[in-house]
């Protein structure tokens, strides 16, 4: 295995058991809310935060970030390389599209991570700001509506890969038995599950600061689940999301440990 490869694969391996751990830590949080032991959900952000709040925290943020910062290199290498070989159709350039975009939020919350590190943390939403200034530009309206667009589709997206399979892609190649390959199955659809109602909550949150103009009215991953308990079953789907975020976190685990890039499998 040459040395690119072999940098491939950690990137790979490394990034997606950080990612795993912070929506396995999400999912706990809202299940915790549902059963009165935490106060309030968190996003990734949150989930970061409260892990750094023991004796080994510094350590804690610059594991964590490295590992964030991983899998956030792993999607722009699958973006600019194509390891899969999806080629250039259209749903393959829109897929490798996605990945810079995933890339990018995962840059900006290895960031977060570094920056709590290195500096503490302080000021208002950054999110939130940023909508509000993107309000204020001409179209910017218009603009925001069709990022929420994008969200929506992300969602959908989820839910596709979800019911057609594809996150068994390459399974077969893993040695699994029937039994656990079984369980892969359901818990990587259950996951993606989760992973697309918070979408959903988001990409509305958009359109309603979209609509009147306010950047404060735009809900991240922990915001969209907080949101969920004023609803009138939401317990009921915030015990449904919870549980999905807890298996999308097991289901990246199981992919760290047995995933290769495909040239490797």
């Amino acid at each position: 295995m040459s040395g690119h490869s072999i940098t491939a694969n950690i990137l790979l391996r490394v990034g997606s058991a950080a990612k795993g751990l912070v929506y396995l830590l999400m999912g706990l949080f809202c299940l915790g809310t549902v059963f009165g032991i935490s106060t309030s959900t968190g996003g990734p952000k949150e989930t970061i935060t409260w892990l750094g709040q023991n004796p080994f925290g510094q350590l804690i943020y610059l594991v964590l970030g490295l590992g964030i910062l991983a899998y956030a290199l792993w999607r722009l290498y699958e973006a600019l390389i194509d390891p899969h070989g999806r080629g250039t159709s259209y749903g393959a350039l829109f897929y490798r599209l996605n990945c810079i975009i995933v890339g990018g939020a995962y840059a900006a919350l290895a960031f977060y991570a570094f920056r709590r590190l290195f500096r503490g943390y302080g000021g208002g939403d950054a999110r939130e700001d940023a909508i509000q200034i993107l309000l204020g530009f001409p179209y910017g309206q218009e603009i925001t509506y069709v990022i929420a667009a994008f969200v929506v589709f992300a969602g959908i997206s989820a839910l596709y890969t979800g019911f057609s399979e594809q996150h068994m892609r390459d399974v077969d190649k893993w040695a699994l038995t029937q039994v656990q390959e079984k369980w892969f199955r359901r818990v990587g659809l259950v996951g993606l599950g989760g992973v697309a109602a918070v979408y959903f909550i988001m990409a509305y949150s958009l359109y309603e600061a979209a609509k009147l103009y306010r950047g404060d009215k735009f809900k991240g991953v922990g915001e969209s689940l907080s949101y969920l308990e004023g609803w009138g079953w939401g317990l009921v789907m915030m015990l449904i999301t919870g549980v999905g975020l807890v298996a999308y976190g097991v289901f990246m685990f199981i992919r760290s440990y047995y995933e290769r890039r495909p040239e490797e499998a």
